[in-house]
């Protein structure tokens, strides 16, 4: 029996998407507290600012959600020790996360000009609703690839995962990229859970990626910096696409626009 499955979004299963920036020494105090200073997003386009910032002052959270809301931030700006993390909570498809990303790390970069960019990470969450009726059993192969990598037969033996079942494994280990030697490592989570009727199944996959750079530091107030930025997450996110397309069945890849629907001949 099949099942209804549909992405968390209308046109994709995208749900939350972050990217960090990680560098050779702390973000000091006078750092923390120029960057605090910033007004990422404009007021007038309807954005409110919330920031917290613990009593020594030493991390920081600046979130903007929209002021007629009361609800989740649509962006997050977090600062903590030698890290920076940039979290969307509202994505609509790449090309626009990217450009927002862009103007919110010219903003950042020239308070941490005497830093050094080690290495980059991006975390993408995608989520599922499968429909399905009390004591009904789901087959996992509905929804996850049968040969997959990354997935443990066992896994997709259980006729319904319990509340946080998944696995974790690595794939990708050394990857060559750019004009540097850089290691790369791909890793995915896979979550179930159930509502209080049990009439809804909803999966989680986190796709947690970290591209260290192996060779000479890059300067975060060099020219290089944006450019380097840039084709790292180019390259992350054909990565998370190509995870995907090996964790996730053909229908369910083709109703999030990851691959074509198969002709009749094939």
């Amino acid at each position: 029996m099949s099942h209804t499955i549909t992405p968390c979004k209308a046109v994709h299963s995208l749900d939350q998407c972050a990217f960090a920036l990680s560098f050779d020494k702390p973000i000091t105090k006078k750092n923390i507290q120029d960057i605090s200073q910033i007004e990422f997003f404009d007021p007038s386009d309807g954005y409110s600012k919330k920031i917290k910032k613990p009593e020594d002052q030493a991390s920081l959270s600046i979130s903007y959600g929209e002021a007629k809301k009361n609800q989740n931030p649509s962006w997050r700006i977090g600062v903590f020790k030698n890290v920076i993390v940039i979290s969307c909570y509202t994505y609509i498809r790449w090309g626009i996360f990217y450009d927002i990303l862009e103007k919110l790390l010219e903003q950042i970069l020239p308070h941490v000009e005497r830093h050094s960019i080690t290495s980059l990470g991006m975390k993408v969450i995608d989520k599922f609703n499968v429909e399905t009726k009390p004591n009904e059993n789901f087959s996992l192969t509905e929804l996850f690839a049968r040969n997959s990598s990354f997935i443990a037969p066992a896994f997709l033996k259980a006729p319904l995962p319990p509340a946080e079942s998944g696995c974790t494994i690595s794939a990708f280990p050394k990857k060559v990229f750019s004009s540097q030697k850089n290691i790369h490592h791909n890793h995915i989570g896979l979550s179930a859970s159930a509502d209080s009727n049990e009439e809804l199944l909803i999966f989680t996959l986190t796709n947690l990626q970290g591209l260290a750079i192996d060779g000479e530091k890059i300067p975060a107030s060099s020219d290089d910096a944006m450019r380097f930025i840039s084709s790292a997450a180019d390259f992350l996110h054909e990565q998370n696409k190509k995870t995907l397309r090996s964790v996730l069945a053909r229908p369910v890849l083709v109703s999030i626009g990851l691959r074509k629907e198969a002709s009749k001949c094939e």
